[in-house]
């Protein structure tokens, strides 16, 4: 083959080289989520257990001892204070009160003659007689079990014909509003105090529905340990979508303050660092754990308006690097 031969063969595989690596496809720069460090709050919670029920329960006592002769309410069904809810029979109450009516009777017309020739007078007997009389209808009276407060019978255990002993338990009465039921242990440093911010979470620990957080009961002693009983009340009212008996956690807000700079605590990869966009490049800054809370990190004020990498774990970076951005949510 002659040079000039050797020479255009050369030239040609050198342009077609040339061509195959033009039209080849480039490769992209990676793309990533970005988000901007804004002002918001930081907050401080605990995951408690939570379970939903009304508030307010109070025992159903009967005062009295005798047969349940008849029943006004069902479980479940709302109540006023004062409502009747059941009645013991009263027969022998009511037969003892019908024969000191006659014996009243006597005494006021028939035998105030024969009264002045005995030592007692007609007027201490009627006192006497009067006063059995309202033994027997206060007792009476007391046979009907009535509601010390508005709310709702949550447990209802007697039956027309039953008998029931003085001071059994009947069943149970709640307030009208849903509540949140939980325990806080001492051994997780003070109490929390009513009147804070919570959530009813999903399984995963998601945000459903806001709380507050309307007592903290008197501690019990447990093994050295202190637990406090807590009730939240349902911020949305009749409008929530948590049902009683339902179990779930509850995020409680310890602590709560505004910042200049917060941002997701998605931007922080497993080497505490936050990746910082500058000029289209990114840069590893070290930050320290603590200022992350949850799902929120506090970043010094000067960082305000920046742009951070979301999700760095997940990406392969490098400090300097130039990458192809979008705006996170």
């Amino acid at each position: 083959m002659s040079k000039t031969s050797l020479s255009l063969c050369v030239m040609i595989a050198t342009l077609l080289a040339v061509v195959a690596l033009f039209f080849l496809p480039k490769p992209q720069a990676q793309i990533i989520s970005t988000t901007t460090v804004k002002p918001g709050m930081v907050q401080k919670t605990c995951m408690l257990d939570g379970e939903a029920g009304f508030g307010d329960r109070q025992p159903l006592i009967s005062p009295l001892s005798g047969q349940v002769e008849q029943v006004y309410v069902k479980s479940g069904q709302l109540v006023e204070k004062g409502q009747l809810l059941f009645r013991l029979s009263t027969a022998m109450e009511e037969l003892a009160l019908q024969q000191l009516q006659y014996q009243q009777y006597q005494l006021e017309n028939y035998l105030g003659g024969i009264v002045g020739q005995l030592p007692w007078t007609s007027a201490d007997l009627l006192a006497n007689v009067n006063s059995q009389q309202q033994t027997l209808l206060s007792t009476i009276a007391t046979k009907q079990i009535r509601a010390d407060c508005d709310g709702r019978i949550e447990n209802l255990y007697v039956q027309v014909g039953e008998y029931v002993a003085a001071s059994s338990v009947a069943g149970s009465i709640s307030g009208k509003e849903m509540t949140i039921s939980s325990v806080w242990f001492s051994q997780d440093g003070a109490p929390p105090v009513p009147g804070m911010n919570a959530w009813w979470c999903d399984a995963y620990g998601n945000q459903l529905e806001p709380l507050i957080l309307e007592s903290v009961g008197a501690p019990t002693l447990q093994n050295t340990i202190q637990i406090y009983p807590l009730v939240f009340s349902c911020v949305w009212g009749n409008e929530s979508k948590i049902r009683v008996g339902e179990k779930a956690p509850v995020c409680l807000v310890l602590e709560e303050q505004a910042a200049n700079a917060v941002v997701t605590a998605e931007a922080l990869d497993d080497q505490q660092q936050v990746w910082v966009v500058q000029n289209d490049s990114v840069k590893p800054v070290k930050v320290a754990w603590a200022d992350c809370e949850d799902n929120a990190l506090q970043l010094p004020d000067e960082w305000a308006g920046s742009k951070v990498v979301l999700n760095p774990d997940q990406l392969d970076l490098q400090e300097g690097m130039k990458l192809n951005l979008s705006e996170g949510l």
